[in-house]
């Protein structure tokens, strides 16, 4: 999935790039209105996950639109003052409580910025707001001339650590007026439009998956791994549906996350967890082709859990995780690193996936060169592995046979 926002560059009167505002961008046209809230968190997470922080800001700090949900959020627990100043849009109805507010974000360490000033805050307030204050912005298309020399010595006289900032600066008449007002900083369409920066990023019930991934990984115990699953209602419809669907060989129907968790093991859920997520990414695959490419997946998954079985060489569950991920940059359309930047995995696992040699890769170009009907390669894999031939068309059968299973599971809709 593509996800992006835009930036716009923060000049000094030198007209050096000494900031960036991040903004809201949607790719998807057909969205009508905008939860504000929410834009601002998907900038966030775009930014600090999609599309990575460093290309973003090229190091410098960067101007964030808040609303006054996310003032009283526990972003300010998440977020490096170091790197975001915290844009008050002009929205937010400055009272006692944000003052509050405002104070926490400001001992916390975050510069604050007024953005779209409106001289009713002159009025109504004094140093209880200003001392916190580090940035005003002024939009100089909608604040007349005289307004602005007013706003700028005023500040400048009675709170001279607050820097001014024009914005909207769209001419080469309007950057030299605001010169020669005192600007310290300037933002505009005449420095520069907002640049849109795109990324890719993991289907969003993912986070779910991944969050019960974890759990099992770590043997957590199971009271918690049936509280993660039973709190995300899609997927413990999901996961029960596939256990319960002919084919799978299950003597008694499974009733319940937990229920199945007794039944069946960590590490048969563990599988069928594993599964579930390699549908989330077809589903989110817009390669008309994916159910293909989920087949090829599933086919890898099994035939390296049987040779783990086979050898006694390697963990099965790792094994068939290997398999089930190693197709994800396709269905995708994502460099493999990106998608292993969000996933728990240890290092073995991470080098093999990303073709660096190791016995995990040797495991999965195993699979990839049965998958491809590659008998000169199977026959060195087999002497490799020390195994007979005969285990090696065993393992082709039951793989085979196994994706048609979930291939029949997938077309199965209960009634």
């Amino acid at each position: 999935m593509e996800v992006g926002i835009a930036r716009q560059p923060i000049l000094n009167a030198a007209g050096e790039v000494v900031a960036y505002e991040l903004l809201y961008r949607r790719l998807n046209p057909s969205m009508n209105e905008v939860d504000w809230d929410l834009a601002t968190i998907d900038v966030l997470t775009n930014a600090l996950v999609h599309i990575g922080l460093e290309r973003v800001s090229n190091q410098k700090k960067t101007f964030v639109n808040f609303t006054e949900g996310l003032l009283r959020s526990d972003l300010i627990n998440q977020l490096d003052p170091g790197q975001f100043v915290i844009e008050i849009l002009e929205t937010i109805e400055i009272d006692s409580h944000i003052l509050s507010l405002l104070e926490l974000w400001k001992k916390r360490g975050f510069m604050l910025a007024l953005d779209d000033f409106e001289f009713d805050l002159i009025r109504n307030f004094g140093s209880e707001l200003f001392d916190l204050i580090d940035f005003i912005k002024v939009d100089v298309t909608a604040m007349d001339d005289v307004h602005q020399q007013v706003l700028l010595k005023v500040v400048s006289s009675n709170y001279p650590h607050i820097r001014m900032l024009a914005e909207k600066v769209e001419t080469h008449e309007v950057h030299a007026l605001c010169d020669r007002r005192g600007y310290h900083f300037y933002q505009g369409y005449y420095y520069a439009k907002p640049l849109l920066l795109t990324g890719k990023a993991l289907p969003v019930r993912m986070s779910s998956i991944l969050r019960v991934v974890r759990l099992l990984q770590d043997e957590a115990s199971l009271e918690a791994i049936t509280a993660a699953i039973e709190q995300q209602v899609q997927l413990s419809y999901q996961l029960l549906r596939l256990i319960n669907s002919p084919g799978v060989g299950v003597r008694n129907e499974v009733s319940s996350i937990k229920h199945a968790l007794i039944l069946l093991g960590y590490k048969e859920v563990k599988r069928w967890i594993h599964i579930l997520m390699l549908r989330e990414m077809r589903e989110a695959s817009h390669l008309m082709w994916s159910e293909e490419i989920t087949q090829s997946a599933l086919f890898r998954a099994k035939c390296c859990e049987l040779l783990a079985i086979e050898t006694g060489r390697f963990d099965e569950s790792s094994s068939f995780l290997i398999g089930i991920l190693s197709q994800l940059d396709v269905l995708l359309d994502m460099p493999m690193e990106d998608i292993l930047r969000e996933l728990p995995l240890n290092e073995s696992i991470h080098q093999a996936l990303t073709g660096q040699g190791n016995s995990l890769r040797a495991m999965l170009d195993f699979a990839i060169a049965a998958e491809r009907g590659k008998w000169d390669d199977l026959t060195s894999y087999a002497k490799e592995f020390d195994i007979d031939m005969a285990i090696i068309e065993y393992i082709l059968r039951a793989s085979l046979s196994w994706v048609e299973v979930h291939r029949r599971i997938d077309e199965f809709e209960p009634a």
